[in-house]
């Protein structure tokens, strides 16, 4: 069997999660962040979860085996990014999907002043301009 572990369009084995609930920390460390990194809401975890759940049911009805990032008290809501510069990868890729203009800015913004070599992609009519632009930042 080939490894594809470092594929772009391999088929997808294992996958690394991090359920809302634990991402999110709580309701007090999301009032407190959410406007300082930028978000143009604060995070919905009912919905992120739910949304995650079916996320997760995809992955798995694909093949995949799933395995999930414990919860942190010392993580933000921008964990997942951090987290990712922490293992050391040559390059981390962030693909996420507009629901307004202000989030391709956000994603130009994040490869811009990354410290690791960073790819951000937001997907969508929103993100439009991010893809068109991203070589640009990065």
């Amino acid at each position: 069997m080939r490894d594809n572990s470092l594929s772009e369009v391999g088929r997808l084995t294992r996958v690394l999660v991090k359920h809302p609930r634990e991402a999110f920390v709580s309701d007090e460390a999301i009032a407190a962040q959410w406007k300082l990194l930028n978000f143009s809401a604060a995070p919905a975890v009912a919905r992120a979860s739910e949304e995650f759940e079916a996320f997760v049911g995809i992955l798995r009805g694909a093949g995949a085996q799933v395995d999930f990032l414990p919860a942190d008290e010392r993580t933000s809501l921008d964990s997942i990014y951090a987290r990712m510069c922490k293992q050391d990868p040559d390059v981390v890729k962030v693909a996420v999907l507009g629901r307004q203009p202000a989030d391709a800015v956000r994603v130009l913004n994040l490869v811009k002043s990354a410290t690791k070599p960073t790819v951000g992609i937001c997907m969508g009519d929103f993100g439009f301009p991010s893809r068109i632009l991203g070589a640009k930042f990065g």
